[in-house]
């Protein structure tokens, strides 16, 4: 066991007993409240995403569990699970490998002479045994792509069906989830695949039963019967999955506030735009219908996934997300930015004071058609519309549009 340039080379033994491999484990990608997601390359240069729990190694065991039995093509994939040996005093970035604390020493006294002995290196923990699932690299989760890139609404129905259909492949292996949201969705292949990952929370159904034990997930993603009764289903699944798709398609979080207890009591009662205008100005009447159905306070009249994925809206996804995942155009390739005597430089004031004026916390409907006309001259412009960093100046939550929902 050694280390290089922050990589640390070591030695994984497979839990099914085989042969020990020799793996490189590099930098972070991620963090949970469990583990950390750590770049893992193998002696032959193949390169994985290694989840090393530092908590209970039944955390790892489950979630292999759950990996397995529900592996399909919109499922992040495994590749097997192992345990590993690493130094914990000199590595100790990962979170689990903390050296324990030397023993208090006694209050010296008048009467000693000689000082008191080193602590016993045995009881320090020089070394760890971890425990890893290794799953296929993903280039990032959701949450990181939008944040820096936004979406088109074909891009948007991509996502939702592989989405959706993944939830319909756990579902009707009596699956749930019980943890759906933007950051345990990942971008894979090059944006050719999207896969639900994380599946550390998930349960089976218990036979004969649509309903499971709840007091797990994200607030702002949970659903109403969760907050209410501390049971869901597989239809709690979709409500959270509806969360997501009104983030693709507003750049804002419908229910998420400053506590938790808010926050709680806008999943439960608020009611959200249903028809295109406003928030989902210029979005289509199909995506508007298919998202209402899914965030239904009720389960009884949400969908199911089986249903969702056979929604109109979803037969007009792209291809892929290759395209978003493409560098960010800079301003001096736009017209905003180099006019010429035969473009117009006016929108790109508008999008200016549009922008601040978003910005405003008391802000009246003003501010929102100073943003869609300011969009229509970029049109007229014939600028591309995706080349502004609108997901920047977008506010995060759905009160800074004031008056817009109630």
């Amino acid at each position: 066991m050694n280390a290089t340039d922050g990589v640390i080379k070591t030695t994984a033994k497979p839990a099914d007993g085989e042969d020990e491999i020799s793996i490189s484990v590099g930098e972070v990608l991620g963090k949970g409240s469990s583990c950390v997601v750590r770049s893992v390359a193998l002696s032959g240069g193949d390169r994985f995403a290694g989840k090393f729990f530092d908590a209970d190694p039944q955390l790892a065991a489950h979630e292999a569990k759950m990996l397995k039995a529900v592996a399909g093509d919109c499922i992040v994939k495994m590749f097997g699970t192992f345990t590993c040996v690493v130094d914990a005093c000199q590595h100790g970035n990962f979170r689990s490998m903390k050296q324990r604390p030397a023993p208090a020493r006694k209050a010296r006294t008048s009467s000693q002479v000689f000082p008191e002995p080193e602590p016993d290196v045995s009881e320090m923990e020089a070394v760890r045994t971890l425990h890893f699932i290794l799953e296929e690299r993903c280039e990032r989760t959701l949450q990181q792509l939008c944040k820096t890139r936004s979406v088109s609404e074909g891009q948007a129905a991509f996502v939702m069906s592989s989405l959706l259909r993944g939830l319909a492949h756990m579902h009707a292996l009596s699956v749930v989830h019980r943890d759906v949201k933007d950051t345990n969705i990942m971008i894979a292949a090059g944006g050719s695949r999207v896969v639900l990952c994380d599946l550390e929370l998930s349960a089976e159904l218990p036979k004969g039963s649509d309903w499971i034990p709840w007091t797990c997930g994200t607030y702002g993603f949970i659903a109403p019967e969760v907050h209410v009764r501390a049971v869901g289903g597989r239809k709690a699944d979709i409500f959270s999955a509806g969360v997501v798709m009104f983030l693709l398609l507003t750049g804002c979080h419908p229910f998420l506030e400053e506590s938790r207890a808010e926050t709680m009591l806008a999943t439960v009662s608020r009611q959200l735009p249903s028809e295109p205008g406003g928030l989902l100005s210029g979005k289509s009447q199909a995506s508007c219908q298919l998202m209402t159905w899914m965030l239904q306070k009720s389960s009884s009249d949400r969908c199911n996934a089986e249903d969702a994925v056979m929604h109109e809206w979803l037969h007009f996804a792209d291809r892929d997300l290759s395209s978003v995942l493409l560098p960010e155009a800079t301003e001096a390739d736009t017209d905003i930015a180099t006019p010429t005597p035969t473009s117009n430089p006016k929108p790109r004031a508008l999008l200016a004071k549009a922008g601040s004026a978003l910005t405003m916390t008391n802000a009246s409907s003003g501010p929102r058609r100073m943003w869609n006309y300011a969009c229509s001259a970029v049109k007229a412009a014939s600028t591309s519309v995706s080349h502004v960093r609108f997901a920047s100046r977008r506010p995060a939550k759905i009160h800074d549009f004031c008056g817009v929902v109630s």
